[in-house]
């Protein structure tokens, strides 16, 4: 499991939604919640299991493969 990078609460109105962030003026990335990434992490092994099959080039199941478990750490114990 990866370590998880907490931040300070910055969030006072109301809880931050999926989608593009961006904290000062450092490139905006993409937040993804917790209940969202275990779900999509649940796609992309569906899909992942289908690319298999079909002999998906190794580059395109690895990266998609490294996603999925990026995902599946926000998972809690």
């Amino acid at each position: 499991m990866a370590e998880i990078q907490q931040v300070p609460v910055l969030f006072t109105e109301k809880r931050p939604e999926t989608g593009p962030m961006q904290f000062g003026d450092d490139w905006p990335g993409v937040f993804i919640r917790g209940d969202n990434a275990i779900m999509f992490e649940l796609y992309l092994q569906t899909a992942i299991r289908y690319l298999k099959e079909a002999d998906a080039d190794a580059f395109t199941l690895h990266s998609l493969i490294n996603l999925a478990e990026l995902l599946k750490n926000c998972r809690v114990p």
